[in-house]
Formats: C-alpha cells, structure tokens, sequence
C-alpha cells in the first residue's frame, strides 16, 4: 500500500490539478444548517490562521495531477461553490481582475494543450455543478436542469451562499476568500482505490473524523527521533491511553490534551489546538520527546482523583 499524507491549505489543494468525484459516490447532500455551521466556522477563523477541516482521502499519486474523491467531497464540493459564489460577487461589483484570479485558479485551469479543464469535476450523469455554477455567469447554460436531488441540493448551496454574501464589499469579500484558501486538511493520497478506500473506512471506523488528539499523535510520532531496540514513542503513548482511559467515565476524556496544552503553554480551542501544537513544533518550543514526557507526566494526574 503506497499512502501519503500531507498537510496542505486548500490552496495548496486546489493547485494540485484535477479531482473528480466518481459516479460510484454518493450524491451531494449537504443542507442549510452544515452550510451554515461550516460558513460561520470559516467567518470566524483568523485570517492569519489555517482553519482545519479534517482529513480528505483521494486515490491518485501525490506527485501527480489527478486525483478521484474518496472522502472530502461535500467538503470539497461546498468550497468550490463557495468560490464561484465569491468570484460572481467580484464581477458584479466590477472587480473583474479578483474574479478572474479565482476562477482561473481554483475554479478553472489549463492542460499542457493549453485546454480548459474544471478542476472540480463531478461524475453525475447531468452536469449541473459545471454547467450553471462553475462556468462564469455570461457563459452558463441554464437549459441543464437537475435530474437528481444532489443535483437541486448543489443549486439550492449556491442561491443559499451567494444570498448570504449579499452585504458584502470587496473587502469583506476578499477577507472571506483569504479565509477559505487558508482552511488546513490532511491531503491522503494512495494510488490504488482498495488502498484509498481502505485508508478511508479505518479513518472513519468509528463514524467520527479523527479528534485533535489523535491527529497530534500522528504529527508527533513524524517528528520523534528514530532509537534502535526501544518501542518509543509507541510504549509512552501506551501509558498515556491506559491512564486517561480511565476518565472516560467522566466524558474528560477528550479534554485532556486541552488541558495538559493550557497547563503548560496557553489555552485554545479543539479546533485550534492541532494548528498550535504545530507552532509551537516549529517556533522550537517543544520538540517531540520533550512533548510526549509532558503527556505522561500530566496523564498521571488523570488517575488521582
């Protein structure tokens, strides 16, 4: 099984070149409350700062320029519409130039034929997403009706999002685009779709996206210094489960590593506290002996209560 995971901003992802949704995917179906959970998430988010979205899971080689979607396609989907959603706001307030960056960038890109080519392209036997929202408004062809509720579902996001940016100004706008490319995701690629698609159903086993917790694990285990005939830092991270294992009783299970980050170097979020732990990695902080020692220490306290 060859798998490579890599953290990337969707703009990061969005430049890699073309990701199809295959038609053995399930239809698009995300309504109003998970657009706006997921658009007042992105609203909130710091510019400055990389939002993290989960993992998306592709087949395809990470090197190359393809890629189907085997998990990440409402999420993929969604941020596409959104775009085109911010791109048209662009042209009808006669910024024609950010709305040409965007769609000629994230929307829209040309082969080594100098051909077109959308890179979001969705499988479905009716090209709606193509057809009525990537194209530039002047260029749709609105005779292509949904045949499929995915497909109405895909036009309702669009007339919800596109709604919803009526107050905005170029500003606000360009805020929000900033915003949306900044969003963070684990980027697993595996070039067999057995082996895609394996990766996808033991990431999701549990029904639930990976927590904070696990995905600071697997940055941590990248960064731990390889030693011959010692099982570290797998025998460390044993411990740390076994003892905070025991507060599952008292749903803190899943705020341990919170509180054991707030304790020694400043509070924040789940959903900011993997993007910290990475700072802190790179600013020289900690490194990841140093971080793990840490862990076993403040899980001790879990079993003293």
């Amino acid at each position: 099984m060859k798998v490579e995971a890599r953290n990337l901003t969707i703009d990061n992802v969005l430049s890699k070149g073309k990701f199809i949704i295959p038609n053995f995917q399930r239809e698009y179906d995300w309504d109003k409350d998970n657009i706006e959970d997921f658009l007042n998430d992105i609203e909130e988010a710091d510019e400055n700062e990389n939002y993290f979205i989960g993992h998306m899971v592709f087949k395809g080689e990470f090197t190359k320029n393809s890629f189907d979607v085997i998990d990440g396609q409402q999420r993929i989907t969604t941020i596409t519409i959104l775009l085109c959603c911010i791109r048209d706001k662009f042209i009808n307030l006669g910024e024609n130039n950010l709305a040409e960056a965007i769609h000629n960038k994230y929307i829209f890109s040309i082969d080594l034929d100098n051909l077109p080519f959308a890179i979001l392209e969705n499988k479905m036997p009716y090209p709606i997403l193509q057809s009525r929202i990537q194209s530039l408004p002047n260029e749709r062809n609105n005779d292509v009706r949904p045949q499929k509720e995915g497909e109405r579902k895909i036009l309702k996001t669009y007339e919800y999002l596109f709604e919803r940016l009526n107050d905005y100004g170029v500003h606000e706008l360009k805020g929000l685009r900033d915003r949306v490319l900044n969003l963070e995701t684990i980027f697993v690629a595996a070039t067999d779709l057995v082996d895609a698609s394996t990766v996808f159903m033991t990431l999701n086993a549990t029904g639930k996206d990976l927590t904070p917790l696990d995905l600071v694990k697997n940055y941590v285990f990248s960064k731990y210094p390889v030693q011959p005939h010692i099982d570290e830092p797998n025998d460390s991270w044993k411990f740390i489960l076994e003892n905070i294992n025991e507060l599952n009783k008292d749903n803190k299970k899943d705020k341990f590593l919170n509180n054991s980050f707030a304790s020694r170097y400043k509070k924040v979020s789940d959903k900011k506290i993997y993007k910290e732990v990475i700072t802190q990695f790179k600013d020289g902080k900690i490194d990841a002996k140093k971080f793990i020692l840490e862990l076993k220490e403040d899980s001790k306290f879990s079993t003293l209560r």
